[in-house]
């Protein structure tokens, strides 16, 4: 039973590892590409991937808050 649990923890890491992989080559591939997918707003949901509209209105929020303080 034991061998069985450490097996799947085995696993477990193991997928968690390719994910962490798979997460990084999509982070280095999403510098490239961001510019042509930033039209794909779904693209943009999934991936987080913060517009400059997004940014612009971040900054403009934190200005009010801050009582015209800001960047």
């Amino acid at each position: 039973m034991m061998e069985v649990e450490e097996d799947l923890m085995e696993r477990k890491m193991m997928k968690k590892d390719v994910t962490m992989r798979k997460e990084m080559k999509e982070k280095m591939n999403k510098r490239k590409v961001v510019g042509d997918l930033r039209k794909n707003k779904m693209f943009v949901k999934m991936m987080g991937i913060k517009t400059e509209k997004e940014n612009d209105n971040k900054k403009k929020r934190y200005k009010m808050k801050e009582g015209g303080e800001g960047e």
